[in-house]
């Protein structure tokens, strides 16, 4: 999972990379995969990095923040690249192109490294270049992933450098994967020189994971309230007790409500609540299960307790919220 992907670290030339960009595809891994590169050549003062964008058919692509591209290229232009990342978009587990999943596996005859930002892992996936690697994807995808390629090891990590193959689970984390592969080609001080002009604390790497609960993003929350979260999100389908959350971390249950009330100004039930909610939302918006299927996989056991509990929590019912499918990343 962690091993190199650079086949190349031969700077002799500067290194080719190639973004395919699919129709309604996200700015944010374009911009990010693109400017490390060209900051990269700012900080080397030289040109160590070269790119292109890429189209399927056209040199125009739409964007999910309705702007326009002029790609460089097409995918039939025989041109030789490096690397080449499919950028990731909106619906990507429903666009399936021949032509470019082709291209894709004809460019892995060419020592070509092959990547997918956020939800271009999909069309790695539909390639069938994920078979016997490991990948990551954004986590607001990892089930619609899960149901559809189950035998693809799927990981929580921000990003998987497996030999050949590199994922991204997308937005910022993009800027860490290049100054991860900048660190690969030129070594960690130019990586690290770059981070601190982006006013970035640190790189993460491999090791760092993903996880939906938006409040984890603060570094303030105690360790043991980090494990207990998580205990609670590998939990959902068949939600833990109260008293096996609690013998879990050596705790008794009054201590665990103490502490949850403590820093997140909330008892452990609710919030355990709210994360099962959050879970049943991303799948109401963004797959065609069934909403009792949604609920039993969210811990409910019957569509009346579900409803009412969303209703109570959200201001609509299930079936409205399903009518609310515009997600941008």
């Amino acid at each position: 999972m962690t091993e190199s992907a650079h086949t190349n670290t031969d700077l002799s030339r500067p290194k080719r990379f190639g973004f395919f960009l699919p129709p309604s595809v996200s700015l944010m891994g374009v911009n990010c995969a693109i400017d490390t590169l060209r900051l990269a050549n700012r900080h080397c003062g030289k040109t160590i990095y070269e790119w292109v964008t890429i189209g399927e058919d056209d040199r125009t692509v739409s964007t999910t923040s309705n702007v326009s591209i002029n790609v460089d290229r097409k995918v039939s232009d025989r041109e030789d690249y490096d690397l080449v990342f499919v950028c990731g978009g909106i619906d990507m587990h429903r666009y399936r192109s021949p032509a470019v999943e082709r291209w894709l596996r004809n460019l892995t005859a060419t020592n070509c490294v092959i990547g997918g930002i956020t939800t271009g892992t999909y069309t790695l996936a539909h390639a069938g270049l994920l078979d016997d690697y490991s990948c990551t994807i954004h986590w607001e995808e990892a089930d619609i992933f899960r149901a559809e390629f189950p035998e693809i090891p799927l990981s929580d990590s921000l990003f998987v450098i497996d030999r050949d193959r590199i994922t991204s689970a997308g937005g910022m984390v993009t800027v860490d994967l290049f100054l991860q592969l900048v660190a690969q080609d030129c070594g960690s001080e130019l990586a690290l020189s770059m981070a601190s002009a982006l006013l970035m604390d640190r790189i993460r790497d491999v090791d760092d994971k993903q996880s939906f609960s938006t409040w984890r993003r603060s570094t303030e929350q105690p360790a043991i309230i980090l494990n207990i979260i998580r205990m609670m999100e590998a939990n959902i389908e068949v939600p833990a007790s109260l008293e096996e959350i609690a013998s879990e971390f050596s705790m008794t249950t009054r201590h665990l409500r103490r502490i949850f009330s403590h820093h997140l100004s909330r008892s452990p039930i609710d919030y355990y609540q709210e994360l099962r909610l959050q879970k049943a939302r991303h799948l109401l918006q963004s797959t065609t299960k069934p909403i009792l299927e949604i609920a039993l996989e969210c811990g409910y056991q019957s569509h009346a307790s579900f409803s009412r509990s969303y209703r109570e929590t959200f201001d609509l019912s299930p079936s409205q919220q399903r009518s609310f499918k515009h997600r941008n990343f």
